[in-house]
């Protein structure tokens, strides 16, 4: 027997944390007592009554109604409530249609509004019924306010008829947070060519401020766990490559409140950025210089950029006119040039790059001065031919 009991109250429990997960329900707010709600639209023979909490808007009992003319009309009960600005509120009416008809076309309807916002569907059940609105409302008061319409055509009588309000309540409502990170993915390169360090930002949202977090973190996935950052607003960290020249980490951004909790992730890769570094026919070069090459004794060009640093996918070299070569590998030995060649200047561009975000490329143009392989006896004898002219005396 106490098997079954212990049972029975484990399934019991479960059922009701089912039924409450996702959502949190505050206190009412109205307590409600219809007897302080403003009433309007009343006349002589359209009555409003609050007996026993209960409002009565309509025609009230008396002996007897004999109405002779056709009949439309509203009455309105009102109360303004203090509320928070941005959240998320719950407005629940119960009532019902209480008639006593002796002949002629009579009928109430009733049905609960927000001002400025939602009303529920319009009923004229004879049973209670409840309707609800939701609503969040922009400023710190909202008004609700329930409705009774009255029509009938000539010629009716009736004892009475009128809508009849048992309770009306108004909760604040929670549901999960909607955490959010703006980037689902992203792929940047360090701060500084060829370094270890970079600093990234995230957008960290809640998509709900109505169900904002009371309490939240993002975990950077580094080993850094920040609570309570900014929301709504971008996020910076500072991310380090612990080896290598490239490194992926999962930020999880997460949050709770009174209704449960929620989280969401983004994929964050750091790329070395890019430091171009060439040698042409093994000899190192720096941007905007002019290098010599000898195309008769060593006719194959030897490029490399091997000492290059940094996260590298693709490299390329460029010889207007001569050579367009574009790669992952980092070394080309190529013959482009022959004996019509010499004399002549070509600029080369040199380029390595990847796919991440920031400096993801570097670059830089060296000259290619075509030359023979000149002899030593040659040049002097130039260089004399030189001097003896400049010494004839005219």
């Amino acid at each position: 027997m106490r098997q079954i009991l212990y049972r029975m109250t484990t399934l019991l429990l479960i059922g009701t944390l089912e039924v409450q997960a996702g959502e949190w329900v505050g206190p009412d707010v109205l307590n409600t007592n219809f007897s302080n709600w403003s009433v309007s639209g009343t006349s002589s023979i359209y009555e409003t009554d609050v007996s026993g909490g209960n409002l009565r808007m309509g025609f009230l009992p008396r002996p007897a109604w004999v109405i002779n003319t056709n009949l439309n009309h509203t009455m309105t009960a009102s109360r303004s409530v203090s509320v928070t600005p941005g959240k998320r509120y719950r407005y629940e009416v119960s009532a019902r249609e209480r008639r006593s008809v002796q002949s002629g076309s009579i009928n109430v309807e009733w049905w609960s509004a927000i001002s400025g916002g939602p009303s529920t569907s319009q009923s004229s059940s004879t049973n209670y019924v409840t309707r609800s609105a939701t609503y969040v409302p922009g400023g710190s008061s909202m008004t609700v306010s329930v409705k009774s319409r009255i029509t009938a055509s000539p010629v009716a009588q009736l004892l009475y008829d009128y809508a009849e309000y048992d309770w009306a309540t108004l909760h604040q409502v929670v549901y999960d947070p909607q955490m959010d990170i703006a980037q689902d993915a992203l792929r940047i390169n360090t701060d500084s060519p060829g370094g270890s360090t970079a600093n990234i930002s995230l957008g960290l949202n809640s998509l709900s401020f109505a169900d904002n977090p009371t309490a939240w973190s993002i975990d950077w996935g580094d080993g850094f766990v920040e609570q309570s950052p900014a929301l709504n607003t971008s996020n910076s960290h500072q991310y380090n490559i612990p080896n290598g020249n490239s490194a992926t980490w999962t930020a999880t951004l997460s949050g709770s409140n009174e209704a449960g909790n929620d989280s969401d992730t983004a994929l964050v890769e750091v790329l070395s950025q890019p430091d171009i570094a060439l040698s042409v026919n093994g000899q190192s070069v720096f941007d905007g210089e002019t290098i010599e090459i000898d195309i008769i004794n060593y006719p194959v060009l030897d490029l490399s950029l091997l000492e290059s640093l940094g996260y590298i996918e693709a490299t390329s070299f460029f010889i207007p006119g001569r050579l367009d070569w574009s790669d992952s590998n980092l070394v080309l030995g190529t013959s482009i040039f022959d004996e019509f060649d010499i004399g002549q200047v070509f600029s080369l561009e040199a380029s390595i790059s990847n796919t991440g975000f920031g400096i993801n490329s570097d670059y830089l143009a060296v000259n290619l001065s075509v030359i023979p392989e000149p002899s030593t006896a040659m040049l002097l004898g130039v260089s004399g031919c030189f001097v003896c002219r400049r010494r004839r005396r005219s």
